[in-house]
């Protein structure tokens, strides 16, 4: 099975606008994973990639899949915002990010508690 059936703290993807197709294909196995960072377009950018997921549809679905969004991370990769959990895309603070048209968003599971 995917994931072996273990627990996962914290799955990291970068797949240049497949990260729903990723996420979709193993969505029964989620359940045991606490954390997912992936990269979302700005509402504001359009995307380079054809068929990638707006930072809305990325909300949306990852709410579905029992994720709630937790805080944007900076360009060094490690460094959070400080967005108040349950943000919306038209929080991110796209304009400080260097290429303003993408951010790494860090989605926890909706059981952990803040």
């Amino acid at each position: 099975t995917w994931l072996g059936g273990r627990e996962v703290e914290f799955m990291h993807i970068d797949a240049q606008g497949a990260e729903m197709s990723i996420l979709r294909s193993g969505e029964s196995a989620l359940k045991s994973v606490r954390r997912i960072m992936l990269e979302a377009p700005s509402p504001k950018c359009v995307t380079l990639t054809e068929g990638a997921a707006t930072c809305e549809e990325i909300f949306s679905s990852l709410s579905k899949m029992g994720f709630v969004p937790e805080d944007a991370i900076r360009e060094d990769g490690s460094t959070r915002v400080g967005l108040k959990r349950g943000f919306t895309c038209d929080d991110v603070p796209w304009e400080s990010w260097n290429s303003k048209c993408e951010f790494d968003l860090l989605f926890v599971r909706s059981d952990i508690p803040s």
